[in-house]
């Protein structure tokens, strides 16, 4: 069959009259082509909607970690205004000397100030009384007992010594600490006391300038 031909059965199929669709028809397919509308809109909403809760998401874990971060920087900070943070430390030595004996007293003093502004003092003390003569000279002595005294109280000790256990070097010695609102002053004029063998010796120290 030759191409004449063919373009002949072509112009004659269209020019035959087309069928006409019932309207319950046009209308079914016009509802058709509406559906597979909304389905591409919808489908393309969905999608924008996971990529906006994908970033959300990433968002809110990024601030979570943020925060969790700033916690741990300042729990880390230190805290101002403790007891640790606000003080001032003094340190005073006294030295003086009788006809016996040489003492000397050393006090480290902080003053410090709490959490609600109140202050108070923390100390502590060391004394110590040596022996100016021959250490034979207490060969003999069973008992020996000094003290001395301070605005905030001072201290004593007393030592006992069996016959064949005298003292075997002449240097003895007290510690204490205190706490309260007092403290020791430079200025202090320091009256120290001792006892042995039936003897005394009082005299007084005072703070190195």
């Amino acid at each position: 069959m030759s191409k004449n031909n063919f373009k002949d059965i072509d112009e004659k199929l269209h020019s035959l009259p087309r069928p006409t669709l019932p309207p319950e028809k046009k209308q079914e397919i016009l509802q058709k082509i509406n559906q597979v509308e909304r389905d591409k809109q919808d489908n393309s909403f969905n999608f924008k909607k996971s990529i906006m809760g994908s970033v959300a998401g990433v968002g809110a874990i990024a601030a979570l970690i943020a925060f969790l971060f700033l916690i741990g920087t300042v729990e880390t900070e230190p805290r101002q205004g403790s007891e640790e943070g606000q003080h001032d430390t003094h340190q005073y030595i006294f030295e003086g000397e009788g006809k016996n004996w040489t003492a000397l007293f050393k006090v480290v003093i902080e003053e410090k100030v709490d959490l609600e502004g109140k202050h108070f003092v923390e100390s502590e003390e060391y004394f110590e009384l040596t022996y100016k003569r021959s250490i034979d000279e207490l060969s003999e002595i069973e008992e020996l007992e000094f003290s001395f005294e301070t605005r905030t109280g001072g201290g004593s000790r007393k030592y006992n010594f069996p016959e064949d256990s005298p003292p075997h070097r002449g240097v003895f010695t007290w510690e204490g600490e205190s706490t309260g609102g007092l403290m020791v002053s430079e200025n202090e004029i320091i009256e120290v006391n001792v006892m042995w063998a039936d003897k005394e010796d009082v005299f007084t120290i005072e703070a190195n300038q």
